[in-house]
């Protein structure tokens, strides 16, 4: 009997308190609409992510390089715009053909600008293969 009343004493008698719902302000984007666009989206990121890593970044082609990055720059920038678009103005065709079409042109200068590399390279190494006979 003691030991029921001292366990109904220190039993906790408060309720506890819910913990307070943590608002999920789930942005909609490219990837979260359906599978097939979260695939897509994946491609071109991860494929842009690979092109600037592999990207040879010496001074000598600095402002080649820079003038492409300023670029891709701008685009990831109009990329964050209309998301923001899609989330205010709904899912659309529209909207997700320009998102689409924005992660291909980064792409494309991407590769534009490591064809464009390799070529100053070859060219320099043909001057210096020149020059040395």
């Amino acid at each position: 009997m003691l030991l029921l009343s001292l366990g109904i004493k220190f039993y906790p008698s408060k309720v506890i308190k819910e913990l307070p719902s943590i608002k999920t302000n789930k942005e909609i984007t490219l990837g979260n609409i359906s599978p097939e666009f979260n695939t897509i989206e994946s491609y071109y990121t991860n494929s842009i992510n690979l092109e600037i890593s592999e990207l040879d970044l010496s001074d000598e082609h600095k402002d080649i390089v820079d003038g492409y990055l300023l670029k891709i720059a701008e685009l990831t920038k109009e990329y964050k715009s209309l998301t923001k678009e899609l989330n205010t103005n709904g899912v659309n065709d529209a909207t997700i053909d320009a998102l689409i079409r924005n992660l291909q042109l980064r792409l494309q200068l991407l590769q534009r600008l490591k064809k464009q590399l390799k070529e100053l390279k070859n060219l320099k190494t043909k001057q210096n293969e020149t020059q040395i006979i």
